[in-house]
């Protein structure tokens, strides 16, 4: 059946969207609201104005089961594995990951990785602080990877995210398609089997 006016999806008003408390107790924080938001293809993260970032959707969670991934969770869960005393400035959710930029240019990455079906639930470093011109022109995850426009576009970009931690140390490379162009990148998006790339 085709999409018609009697067919469409119809969006769901919420009129308050209750985080829980860092402590990961089921109490739930009143002071906090979303300052950012991102989906993904199964899942969605969001940052809060107190500087801490949830998750919640497929696989997100330590599973109960040892025999599966991960856990599926509704209610969002606090990311944990981020250093505290930097400033969260983005978060991007790719179809199955999630990268997180500070503020200091250091990129931290959960999720399913580039290379293995297994999840990692704790955020990792994927890029140390010091290699992005700030302030950042673009950051977006996408399928497979996250591009990154450094200020006036002059620099691109791209990560993936590994499960091996020395792979992780040079998972950022320069897209090879960035030679064909003269003028500054002011956007970069990639769907599952093309790029498109805004001058």
């Amino acid at each position: 059946r085709g999409l018609t006016e009697d067919y469409l999806p119809v969006p769901k008003k919420v009129s308050h969207f209750r985080l829980p408390s860092e402590d990961g107790m089921q109490n739930w924080s009143d002071d906090a609201f979303i300052t950012g938001i991102s989906a993904g293809l199964n899942h969605s993260a969001a940052r809060t104005n107190n500087n801490v970032v949830y998750v919640w959707g497929k696989n997100v969670a330590q599973p109960r089961d040892q025999k599966k991934i991960g856990q599926d969770s509704q209610t969002p869960i606090q990311v944990r594995g981020l250093p505290g005393n930097k400033d969260v400035l983005k978060v991007s959710c790719g179809s199955h990951h999630t990268a997180i930029l500070l503020e200091d240019g250091s990129v931290y990455g959960f999720g399913l990785t580039a290379d293995t079906a297994e999840p990692i639930f704790e955020a990792v470093m994927i890029m140390p602080a010091g290699s992005l011109d700030m302030p950042v022109q673009q950051f977006k995850s996408h399928f497979d990877r996250t591009t990154i426009i450094g200020k006036n576009g002059g620099q691109v970009i791209q990560l993936q995210f590994w499960s091996d931690s020395s792979l992780r140390e040079h998972s950022a490379f320069t897209p090879a398609w960035i030679d064909h162009f003269s003028e500054p990148i002011k956007y970069v998006h990639r769907g599952w089997l093309h790029t498109v790339i805004v001058t």
